[in-house]
């Protein structure tokens, strides 16, 4: 069944989400890259997934033009009165689905602020020896590329 293989994929991906994060948090670079290339391609065999369920059901005659959503879930609920698991696999889905945006919202609120850590460490190493300790001017905007700042080879 098409529902419980995107089900599949999606519990794939979302062990694969928590093995990101635990990445993350190890700032464990080698296993984060592996976690990333098995996240794309997890992505990318769902992706594909989504792409046959929904040209199935076009072939079928199902206009999915306008308010696709809507329309397969009302087929799914038509179907679950002759097929009760159909409706099963649909929650399923669906479940997955948020819980793996909740993650990936929070694997990419720690690349943010990681990000926001290194640019910081960056300024700071690269900063004016000319005496100024600030990384802001004195209107508070952040100085990018600018004075004659130390190198990394320098710092």
């Amino acid at each position: 069944m098409q529902l419980a293989h995107e089900g599949k994929l999606l519990r794939l991906l979302f062990d694969n989400l928590h093995q990101e994060h635990q990445c993350l948090s190890e700032k464990a670079l080698d296993k984060l890259t592996a976690a990333v290339e098995a996240k794309k391609s997890i992505l990318d065999e769902f992706d594909a997934a989504v792409t046959k369920r929904m040209e199935t059901l076009s072939s079928l005659g199902l206009d999915l033009e306008h308010e696709p959503q809507a329309k397969i879930l009302k087929l799914i609920q038509e179907c679950a009165k002759e097929v009760p698991d159909i409706m099963q696999h649909w929650k399923v889905l669906e479940g997955l689905l948020e819980q793996c945006k909740e993650q990936n919202s929070i694997n990419g609120a720690i690349i943010e602020t990681s990000s926001h850590s290194l640019q910081t460490a960056y300024a700071i190493l690269t900063a004016p020896t000319s005496g100024e300790t600030s990384i802001y001017n004195a209107k508070g905007i952040s100085r990018k590329n600018g004075g004659s700042g130390n190198t990394l080879a320098k710092a």
